[in-house]
């Protein structure tokens, strides 16, 4: 999907063309829901800026929503990988 970027992670604005989309999709587990929460698209993302955004997700999807967040899935973009590596390293810590 090529379009315009929205700043969805506190990016300085730019003009380009987005070329990639950071997506959240929501399945339901004991209840039959299958929705896109949101997305936008972007040129770059980091793990950091994924890292805070997902966890805006997860507490408006548990204080909002009243949904509890039991997993979560992405494929294996660079970010992606990174962020997940970033969780492993902060449960090994405790």
């Amino acid at each position: 999907m090529v379009g315009f970027i929205n700043n969805c992670v506190n990016q300085p604005v730019c003009e380009s063309l987005a070329n990639h989309v950071v997506i959240f999709y929501v399945v339901g587990v004991n209840i039959n829901m299958k929705t896109n929460l949101g997305y936008c698209g972007t040129c770059s993302v980091t793990a950091d800026e994924l890292c805070s955004l997902f966890w805006e997700v997860v507490g408006h999807l548990e204080t909002k929503c009243k949904l509890k967040v039991i997993a979560s899935t992405s494929d294996k973009a660079s970010p992606n990988h990174c962020l997940h590596q970033l969780h492993i390293s902060d449960n090994n810590d405790t």
